[in-house]
């Protein structure tokens, strides 16, 4: 993922004619191999996930607290650290595509995309959404696939989020364009369409999870964090074609 380092010598003059060198230590990112471990690390947590509701629904597993830390269903363990990880990873690159477009027209709809993707870290780790469930519930009397009825509130506001972009992500590259689009898609169905279902299992299951509302379950983070990949991705892919390459800078400041 990263390149060999490599050290760029400044000579900077101090008071008294003495002379200060300063170095700057740069890793060069491949962006193929930053997509091939994330894509790695969601495969095993993926995995990992399923086998933690066969261990708990088909093998009654003793230690349930063992498989909860690796069920994707579940918050506060490892998938939920990792989605909370590259979502905020997502926010620091259009952060700092905002700032290397200050001054440009797209420069806000950046730092607005940004926002979006810090809130939604901070959601995934402490489950804001979760809290609309009862009230909604309450006032709207849904079941089946909507027993969890958050998931209107996120249909609206995917598609008030996205008649809102349409225009700016139509002018972005192709290529960057493909990666970003498909990666929301893929988002939104694993955390609307494919939660639903899941919802659906559940409830006609008496409102128990079992091992096939887990599997679904799985399968719906699986979609959010090969979604969030994509659009990591793309976000690379942006950089590297208007800077010509993807570079982590570390320079010591006196």
């Amino acid at each position: 993922m990263l390149g060999a380092n490599n050290a760029i010598g400044r000579v900077k003059p101090q008071a008294g004619g003495a002379v200060q060198r300063s170095v700057d230590v740069v890793f060069g990112l491949s962006i193929r191999r930053v997509r091939r471990v994330l894509l790695l690390i969601v495969l095993g947590l993926a995995v990992a996930s399923a086998l933690a509701q066969v261990a708990k629904y088909q093998l009654d597993f003793a230690s349930a607290g063992i498989a909860n830390l690796f069920d994707a269903n579940f918050e506060a363990n490892l998938p939920t650290l990792y989605s909370t990880v590259v979502l905020a990873l997502a926010a620091f690159l259009l952060a700092a595509i905002a700032v290397s477009e200050r001054g440009e027209e797209a420069s806000s709809r950046w730092i607005a995309l940004s926002g979006l993707f810090a809130l939604a870290a901070v959601d995934e780790a402490a489950s804001i959404h979760e809290l609309l469930n009862d009230p909604l519930r309450s006032w709207l009397g849904t079941g089946g696939f909507l027993s969890y009825p958050w998931i209107i509130v996120g249909a609206v506001l995917a598609l008030a989020v996205a008649i809102f972009f349409r225009r700016f992500v139509g002018r972005l590259p192709p290529a960057v364009r493909r990666l970003a689009v498909l990666g929301v898609l893929l988002f939104a169905t694993g955390a609307l369409v494919v939660e639903g279902f899941e919802n659906l299992v559940v409830d006609r299951s008496g409102g128990e999870p079992t091992l096939w509302s887990g599997l679904v379950g799985t399968l719906s983070e699986l979609c959010e964090m090969v979604g969030v990949v994509l659009i990591i991705e793309a976000l690379l892919l942006f950089i590297a074609r208007e800077r010509g390459s993807v570079s982590i800078v570390i320079r010591p400041q006196a």
